[in-house]
């Protein structure tokens, strides 16, 4: 009978270690399942649509420059940290800016941005409305011109594992449409997804 009891405790003691185990792999293999979901349907923030509107004053002339902020991603976006910034540059030397103007956040720090949701922008910041409003009162007077405006920044936002992601945009300011198009610059336009 004792040896009977010995074996017993022994293979109890065995499946319990197993079991043990076994709960020990599924956790992390259902940890692994999820952080590969969240990687397939991570959160894709883009810019788009940013607009130059000429809004008249009494006193001088300003403006509002507005964007929407898209998700096409597939979870929620949160966000960490965004700034924006107007540049003065020459037409051929397009890394380095001539003159730089405000510097504000696009987005309070918090701010969700849901998967599919298209959020508005409006940026009213005094040094950045001034220096475009100036740049649209130069281009229209001189057509051509060897300084161009750029407007640049970026926007860091996490998925809901509090991975961060970067997207940095750059835009060009057109006097035809009032548009601030894309720069065809890779420095200026980039994605730093996982």
């Amino acid at each position: 009978m004792a040896r009977y009891t010995f074996w017993l405790t022994i293979f109890t003691a065995v499946l319990g270690a197993a079991t043990i185990g076994l709960y020990i792999l599924a956790w992390k293999q259902g940890r692994q399942v999820e952080r590969e979901f969240i990687a397939t349907f991570q959160p894709k923030l883009v810019l788009r649509e940013m607009v130059w509107r000429d809004e008249d004053s009494l006193e001088r002339p300003v403006g509002v420059v507005t964007a929407v902020l898209s998700n096409y991603g597939g979870s929620d976006a949160t966000i960490v940290e965004s700034r924006v910034t107007t540049h003065f540059r020459t037409r051929t030397d397009a890394i380095q800016p001539l003159h730089s103007f405000g510097d504000v956040a696009l987005l309070p720090p918090g701010t969700v941005i849901r998967a599919g949701e298209a959020h508005p922008l409006t940026i009213t910041d005094d040094s950045i409305v001034s220096a475009l409003s100036a740049a649209v009162d130069r281009a229209r007077r001189i057509s051509s011109s060897d300084r161009h405006e750029i407007v640049v920044g970026y926007i860091v936002f996490a998925d809901k594992e509090r991975i961060p992601y970067r997207h940095g945009f750059g835009r060009e300011f057109d006097v035809l449409t009032g548009r601030l198009l894309t720069i065809g610059d890779q420095d200026f336009e980039y994605k730093n997804y996982v």
